[in-house]
């Protein structure tokens, strides 16, 4: 696949997840989208479980890969709910390309970020290269509210993995972040520099 049609591809999924709208306080609608994400999985092979923690609350998915391998044990973590009421797209922030750049609602916070690494996932099980270690993609529904019923289940899932890569967008300045998992939950950040590939 050459970059312009990973590109067109990689913009064409992120598109189809924003076309589902998931707000926070709309458990059915972000049911919706991770139920479709879920059959995605499952046709890449990933052992999925969908666990409601409480009945006002959408779903947390889980899928996992190699979970017998032996190398350190991988967990990417998303969430899928949005800021954005019913509608948005609609209206105040329409899903479109604009001056080389997507909008559309939960575009940027967190989608782009959760596709990019179903995207991962996906393009290693299908060239035969996943790397011998166990890797579990978790996405909640309830980020934008505190992570009030999923909090639990992400410290439990967390604390079984030895790496946790969220792959939400940090602020310009702060390009990464590094928090490890201390027994006192201790929070030790860490600054990285780097570059951009392309782009301003």
């Amino acid at each position: 696949m050459s970059s312009v049609d990973l590109e067109a591809s990689l913009i064409a999924g992120i598109a189809a997840w924003a076309e589902v709208e998931t707000p926070s306080n709309h458990p059915e609608a972000v049911d919706s989208l991770l139920t479709h994400i879920r059959a995605d999985l499952d046709r890449l092979g990933g052992a999925t479980e969908f666990v409601h923690p409480a009945p006002f609350c959408a779903g947390i998915l889980l899928a996992r890969f190699n979970p017998g391998a032996a190398g350190p044990r991988i967990l990417l973590l998303g969430h899928v709910d949005t800021v954005h009421p019913i509608g948005t797209k609609d209206g105040p922030l329409r899903i479109r390309i604009e001056n080389d750049r997507l909008y559309g609602p939960g575009v940027l916070d967190m989608k782009g970020g959760d596709y990019f690494a179903f995207h991962a996932v996906a393009a290693m099980v299908a060239a035969g290269d996943l790397p011998p270690s166990p890797i579990t993609l978790m996405l909640v529904p309830d980020e934008e509210r505190g992570s009030l019923v999923s909090r639990p289940l992400i410290e439990a899932e967390a604390a079984r993995h030895d790496c946790v890569l969220v792959p939400e967008p940090a602020h310009r300045h702060r390009a990464l972040r590094l928090r490890p998992l201390c027994p006192d939950h201790q929070r030790s950040p860490r600054s990285c520099g780097g570059r951009h590939r392309r782009g301003p």
